[in-house]
């Protein structure tokens, strides 16, 4: 049965790949009010958190837990150190495209990318040749391109 399975650390014959979350590197993309939440809620898991985002200097604390601060410009150093990356940014110039396929690929054949918000953050190309080549091993995304979940 699965269950007996994942305690073996097999998960799904042939299917999904499971990502437990103990001993990982939990990245923030973007540390704004969605990201403090999902911060405060996975505190409780043998996790380490690491977060990207402008304006440091602006947000002192306090954390829930130890953090690994990057700014934009360590953004590959950030992607690097990340086993699980959140992306949860605004739309705005200085946030369209700024995950290449360059730093999809430094999450690794294990790595995971969650994505809320609008798809714009990501180059869609990146995304979609992370996938199929399986440099990264699973992608969540809440809104995909072209389409946009106004009221």
């Amino acid at each position: 049965p699965l269950q007996t399975r994942m305690v073996d650390g097999r998960g799904r014959s042939g299917g999904p790949s499971t990502t437990y979350f103990n001993d990982i590197v939990g990245g923030r993309l973007g540390y704004g009010a969605i990201n403090k939440k999902a911060h405060r809620f996975l505190s409780g898991f043998d996790l380490r958190f690491a977060a990207c985002r402008s304006g440091w200097d602006a947000d002192r604390g306090p954390f829930s837990t130890e953090l690994s601060r990057y700014t934009p410009a360590q953004l590959s150093d950030f992607f690097a150190e990340s086993d699980v990356v959140i992306v949860a940014l605004p739309t705005t110039s200085e946030t369209k495209q700024v995950v290449p396929a360059k730093e999809l690929a430094l999450l690794g054949p294990d790595g995971l990318l969650v994505k809320v918000g609008r798809a714009s953050a990501i180059v869609q190309e990146a995304l979609y040749t992370a996938r199929t080549a399986t440099l990264i091993a699973r992608s969540a995304i809440e809104v995909v391109w072209g389409r946009s979940r106004e009221p």
